[in-house]
């Protein structure tokens, strides 16, 4: 069927050709382009195709002669360009390449251990695509060539570069990763830190937000701020099950609160057994033990 069809287009061809007299070509580093609008001038033959189909290359032809498709068959050589007739016309057109679609996949590990190195980016060179391994050491890269240069880097480790040819058709690349050396020990020595600390009003200074508040386990389930800051060092409630706070051996009437840097004389309700604070309406607290 093939050679019918090859067949059919040569005789057709042929009369087109036939019609369209001899042509004459002589042109030196000329675009293709402008040899197909003067063989067109010559032949009388309308030459239908695509500009962005046909290569921006220039050619050096010379025909004494010579029939149309002999000048067709010089002018698109190695241009992938073919040409089909119709009517008295003649359709160019660009022969679509499909580029072989390849799946590299595989795991990698760290060399010593055997253990997955999570996040080492697997990159094509080729194309520039690229992947990371996920927490089991597995990736998986499309590549667009039947052949393909992998790089594999992942800090603390030796970058890796894999070529992969068309010959090698199992798509399966596990990986392994050097650990490119140890590094050395960083010591820090400040000489103001101690003094500081001894100087500063903040000595004992506690922090707290409102999760580490609602997620200290109470009485009844109801999360109380007062009762948070009786679980800390140096602090006991006075009367257990009471919301109350005895800092450092002080009692309960030497503490000051402050919310919103405004003064509180009364924290309790409810007989003394929960604090009057409302956990929600606190964004964070600020505990103070040696001011």
């Amino acid at each position: 069927m093939r050679n019918r069809l090859a067949l059919l287009l040569i005789l057709t061809l042929a009369a087109v050709a036939s019609a369209a007299g001899r042509i004459t070509i002589n042109v030196n580093s000329q675009p293709i382009k402008e040899v197909l609008k003067e063989v067109k001038a010559q032949s009388g033959i309308n030459l239908i195709y695509i500009t962005s189909d046909i290569p921006n290359r220039k050619i050096t032809l010379h025909l004494e002669d010579a029939t149309l498709k002999e000048c067709l068959d010089a002018i698109l050589k190695d241009t992938r360009v073919t040409y089909s007739v119709k009517d008295n016309n003649i359709i160019l057109r660009r022969e679509a390449v499909l580029s072989p679609k390849r799946v590299i996949s595989g795991f990698v590990r760290e060399e010593e251990s055997g253990e997955a190195a999570i996040g080492a980016i697997v990159r094509d060179a080729n194309s520039g695509a690229f992947t990371t391994s996920n927490s089991n050491g597995f990736y998986s890269l499309p590549v667009t060539s039947s052949e393909a240069d992998i790089n594999v880097t992942l800090t603390g480790y030796t970058p890796m570069s894999i070529r992969l040819d068309s010959l090698k058709l199992d798509n399966r690349l596990d990986i392994t990763l050097t650990p490119s050396g140890k590094l050395d020990e960083v010591i820090i020595v400040g000489d103001k830190n101690s003094e500081l600390t001894f100087e500063s009003p903040v000595i004992g200074n506690l922090s707290m937000n409102r999760h580490s508040i609602t997620s200290t386990p109470t009485l009844f389930g109801e999360s109380d701020i007062i009762k948070s800051l009786q679980f800390q060092p140096g602090v006991i409630p006075g009367v257990e099950g009471f919301a109350g706070l005895q800092v450092h051996g002080g009692s309960d009437d030497q503490n000051m609160y402050l919310l919103d840097n405004v003064p509180l004389y009364q924290v309790n309700h409810l007989a003394g057994m929960l604090s009057s604070f409302n956990t929600d309406a606190i964004n964070n607290v600020d505990f103070y033990k040696s001011s």
